[in-house]
This record gives structure tokens, sequence and C-alpha cells, in this order.
């Protein structure tokens, strides 16, 4: 089973801290899904849709991350 780590500055990062709780939260999350399934940084849309099922939170919410 993969590991997946998280900097011990991620809870004070500025861009996490931008990013929101919502925001951090999608990112450990996909963090986690790429490295069970190897995907080396890829989320796939279906994934982040069955995530984030309402559109328009899941629009601009990617935004923030991205």
């Amino acid at each position: 089973m993969p590991w997946a780590k998280l900097s011990d500055d991620f809870h004070s990062h500025r861009a996490i801290k931008r990013a929101g709780l919502d925001g951090a939260g999608l990112f450990a999350m996909a963090l986690s899904y790429c490295a069970k399934y190897l995907t080396d940084g890829f989320v796939d849309s279906e994934w982040i849709e069955e995530m984030i099922p309402n559109a328009r939170a899941r629009q601009a919410l990617v935004k923030r991350l991205v």
C-alpha cells in the first residue's frame, strides 16, 4: 500500500490558506487518491465530480486550487 505525505507546514502554508478548508480537504483527498491508484498526480474529472456534485461549487473550488 503506497503512502502520501503532507509537509509539516501544510496547515500554515500560504497557498493552503488561500484554498480554504474545503480546498485543503479536496487537495488532501486527491493526494490520497493519486497515491492509492499510482496516477502520478493525475486526478480525473469523474472523481472530482463525485467528490463535488454541485457544478458551480466544483468549478469555484477547482479554480481556487488550480
